[in-house]
């Protein structure tokens, strides 16, 4: 088994290695930009071929591309629900905060026993 990694940009690159073993033409195939380039490569050799058509399916096929699309929009969702919990979070210490000041003041002034501080709620 043999791991290749290959720099897409940098096909001037290709050793002579590189090009028996046809990795060029893998750089070729993955940069096409339509089907028909897509198509008339894999022409050239059976793995290509097999290649694009799972390419071609996994594009093709609709149920992936709606399974893709929910994914998408779940993770849009959580990310969404996380920065609201983050606002919210945040909104409810600056709250308990300024209800701290408050009973701090309070207690200050004389104006309310300490055991009617502690009991106050904020709705």
């Amino acid at each position: 088994m043999q791991l290749s990694v290959i720099e897409l940009n940098r096909t001037d690159l290709a050793t002579e290695e590189d090009k028996h073993y046809q990795i060029d033409k893998w750089v070729t195939f993955f940069k096409s930009k339509t089907w028909k380039e897509l198509k008339d490569m894999a022409a050239t050799n059976q793995y290509m071929e097999a290649a694009a058509n799972t390419i071609f399916e996994i594009n093709s096929d609709e149920n992936i591309r709606e399974l893709c699309r929910r994914r998408a929009e779940f993770e849009a969702y959580e990310r969404y629900n996380a920065a609201e919990h983050a606002r919210k979070d945040k909104l409810l210490a600056e709250k308990d905060s300024e209800i701290a000041r408050l009973k701090a003041l309070l207690a200050q002034a004389g104006t309310v026993k300490s055991d009617e501080i502690n009991e106050i709620h904020v709705k």
